[in-house]
């Protein structure tokens, strides 16, 4: 039986056979979402990097979440996206989230997904 049959990589992952062994190439993730949240609380996520909001929503809060991919022998392993190069701009802190997702905490001065732009020159 080919090794690849049994498919031994999970989360997407790719798995390539060669000289009696094989290896997992891991699925990277590259979807930003934006998770809106209105006055009463509801939440709906956007696969879009910005949003306008409409006359009939109020709008009081924006959460950026970046997802990343898996590592690992077996793609089993989610990639914490703050260890790889900060995704936060000018100084922010990354915090990681549940399932490799993150969100930046701005310093003041600076807003935005990843805090990169500038609202404290006007």
């Amino acid at each position: 039986m080919p090794l690849c049959d049994t498919q031994p990589c999970i989360n997407e992952g790719i798995c390539e056979a060669a000289s009696g062994t094989f290896r997992c190439i891991c699925a990277q993730i590259a979807v930003s979402r934006i998770v809106l949240t209105n006055f009463l609380g509801n939440k709906a996520g956007a696969l879009i990097d910005f949003v306008t909001p409409t006359d009939d929503s109020v709008i009081l809060s924006v959460t950026f979440i970046a997802e990343t991919g898996f590592t690992g022998p077996d793609c089993s392993q989610i990639v914490d996206p703050c260890s790889l190069d900060n995704p936060c701009k000018h100084g922010a802190d990354c915090v990681p989230l549940q399932l490799g997702r993150f969100k930046c905490k701005c310093l003041p001065g600076w807003t935005g997904p990843t805090c990169h732009i500038n609202i404290g020159k006007r």
